[in-house]
């Protein structure tokens, strides 16, 4: 690398990190995330918090308990007693122990990353995982990458004699989900499926003879899922 694209690189490090917000400015209720979770969200995008508000980290049983209290009507809804983001129509609910198990793989202390594991569920109920796959920080495979891995296992599945219920790609979104109490104003800081995410289950269903869903999981436990059929 020459010189001066060094130093444009080092300029443009300065300039990240100087535009994350101290965590410590902020009243913490339930305690605070661990700081290289909060580096990581605001050096992906741009959050507005009041300096001094109080922020919370979300988890499904809080989520439901505002949603008793009427908090969430504008972006959540329920249907057949499950709860739904708006956004995209993602069903929202606590980590299954897999999912959790593949938390363990993000480096969530250190240098978080993205990692997926497609999961196979069968007619027996014995679920088939592939190998995981060890992404970078906000991105982990391409579609072609992606497909590949399906055909294989896929064909892994079939070889056991087992018949294919639904395709299931598991993947964490090492970020942040939290409310932030503004005085009268409540935000919402939600780190479910993105546009890239549903743009990769809308092509792959395309080429898969099963249902098809991509599960973003959270550090706070909370799984976002959207399915192809």
């Amino acid at each position: 690398m020459a010189k001066g694209q060094k130093g444009r690189k080092m300029y443009q490090l300065l300039n990240l990190f100087s535009n994350i917000p101290n965590i410590n400015d902020y009243n913490w209720y339930g305690g605070a995330p661990h700081k290289s979770l909060w580096k990581r969200m605001f050096s992906l995008y741009p959050i507005n918090l009041a300096k001094n508000g109080s922020l919370m980290l979300l988890n499904y049983d809080l989520l439901l308990k505002l949603w008793e209290k009427n908090l969430l009507t504008s972006i959540f809804y329920k249907k057949h007693n499950k709860l739904y983001l708006c956004k995209d129509d993602q069903l929202v609910t606590n980590s299954s122990i897999d999912q959790i198990q593949l938390l363990t793989h993000a480096r969530l202390t250190t240098s978080p990353r993205e990692v997926v594991q497609i999961k196979v569920h069968t007619l027996g109920g014995t679920p088939v995982y592939s190998k995981i796959t060890y992404g970078k920080n906000n991105s982990v495979d391409c579609i072609k990458g992606l497909m590949q891995k399906i055909q294989t296992i896929i064909h892994h599945t079939k070889t056991q004699g087992q018949n294919i219920v639904e395709i299931q790609i598991n993947h964490t979104h090492p970020s942040l989900d939290f409310i932030a109490n503004e005085g009268d104003n409540l935000k919402f800081i939600l780190n479910g499926l993105g546009k890239q995410d549903c743009i990769t289950g809308a092509q792959l269903c395309q080429f898969i003879d099963y249902p098809l869903t991509i599960s973003a999981i959270t550090p706070g436990q909370l799984t976002y899922s959207k399915t192809w059929s």
